[in-house]
This record gives structure tokens, sequence and C-alpha cells, in this order.
């Protein structure tokens, strides 16, 4: 689809797959190759998941006891890309944005000698967002372009715990934001033709960053950690190259190899 940047039809070292031509998703691999789109396009795919499991469990032989375990997920989203007209100079498109939560409740109970009751209540909310934008241009012996990508993920997550046994009630509560952002920058060349043998070129520079923090922390109802939250942090980069060659074969098959470091 377009809000992919890294096309999946070869992929990893060594790897053997039948391949077709795909010019829509390989626009957004290498943006070189942008110029060899016939037409206007624009995709549109929004779509809506959601998932429910419920387990219970209840003893009676020795002792009372009960187990009840709720889990509700969805996911919801809409990827939307296009590419401008056919022209010596092209641009491209394309962004995603999509959300998630998932709730997950726990309660079991105890009968015996000693009673209790517990029940532990998870939620985490996420959103995602997505944006690659791609130009190119045709020089005639081949094609040059550019490209950039960046998506954040920032994500909340709520966790209750309530503890009774014996008139002792404990309860513990804590809040957790955490934000992720990852970006690419591409710079791509393709030259040939798959009549003969066409060559790709791309250089591209990754990385990430995400960043991690409590915002609420309760102990039977007393706050926690008073002073300045402890915020974890973490980056990454890297660069790399990709160099490919292909042509047809067997009609409209694609036969080539690809080498990235």
């Amino acid at each position: 689809c377009l809000s992919q940047s890294v096309s999946s039809r070869l992929s990893g070292m060594g790897n053997l797959s039948i391949a077709v031509p795909d010019p829509e998703s390989e626009a957004f691999f290498n943006p070189a190759r942008a110029t060899r789109i016939d037409g206007f396009l624009i995709r549109l795919s929004p779509y809506y998941a959601g998932t429910s499991f419920e387990y219970t469990q209840d003893s009676y032989q020795t002792s009372a006891s009960h187990d009840a375990l709720r889990d509700d997920e969805s996911r919801y989203g809409s990827p939307v890309g296009f590419i401008s007209p056919p022209s010596v100079l092209r641009f491209g498109l394309a962004g995603t944005l999509e959300g998630a939560a998932a709730k997950q409740s726990d309660e079991s109970s105890y009968l015996g000698s000693s009673p209790y009751s517990s029940a532990t209540s998870n939620e985490v909310k996420s959103h995602y967002r997505f944006l690659t934008f791609l130009a190119a241009i045709d020089l005639g012996w081949g094609s040059v372009g550019a490209l950039g990508s960046w998506s954040t993920s920032p994500s909340e997550s709520h966790y209750l715990y309530r503890y009774s046994s014996s008139g002792f009630v404990s309860t513990s509560e804590s809040k957790r934001e955490t934000e992720q952002t990852t970006y690419t920058y591409a710079a791509g060349m393709l030259a040939g033709s798959t009549r003969t043998v066409e060559f790709d070129l791309l250089a591209l520079h990754d990385g990430y960053n995400v960043e991690s923090k409590p915002t609420l922390t309760l102990y039977n109802g007393v706050p926690q950690n008073t002073g300045s939250p402890t915020v974890e942090i973490a980056t990454a980069s890297a660069n790399g190259i990709r160099v490919g060659a292909r042509k047809y074969v067997l009609g409209e098959l694609l036969g080539g190899l690809r080498i990235s470091y």
C-alpha cells in the first residue's frame, strides 16, 4: 500500500521471490521510481477491527474460588496516498491516521479459611500518525528523487490494582505517557529499463526517538515519586545504501538482485 516506505517483495539477504511490477509502492521505496508511473494515482482504505475475549473459571471442590478475565482490543485508521499526474516532475504523498485501544481486567477471589479478592485493570490507548513526501524528476537517461518520512506514536497507559483480605484493603494506581518518533530521509536514482536492465541506487538515513515518563503514581491514595518524574529517553540512527538491478523474464515476471548495507 502507499503507506509503506519499504518494498517487501525483495527483503533480507539471500531471499528469492517471484515478483511483478508494483510501481505505486516502489515509488515510496525509491522515490526516483515515481517518474515510471503512467497516470494520476490516489488510494484510500479506511478500516476498523475489534476483538473481545472473556474467560471465567469457578471451583467448589475444596474451596470456593472464582477467576474472570476480560480482554478488549480495537484498531482503526485510514491510509491515504496519491501521486501527481505524469510530467517531468512528479510529487507524491502518503499518510496514515490510526488509533488503537486495549483494555484488560482480571478479577479473582478465594473464600477459604483466609478469604481474599483482587482486581487488576490495565488500559492502553495509542495513536499513530505517518507521513511520507516524495519528489522526482525525469532526466531522460534516468530519474532522481528524494523522500522524507516521519511518524509519531503517542500512547497512554493506566494501571489499577485492588487487593482485599480480612478487612485489609490495598490499592495502587499508575499512569504513564510514551511518545515514539521515527524518521527516514532518502535520495534515490534510477537508470535503464526492465526491458534491458534497470539499476536502482538508494541512500538513506533512519532514526527514532522514544520518550517515556510517569504522570501519576498512587499507593493507597498516597502520591509516590512526588519529585521530578524519571524520564526515559532512547535514541538511535543509522545510515544505509541499497543497490538493485532487475529485468523482465518470462514475459511480465521480474528477475533481480538487491543488496543492502
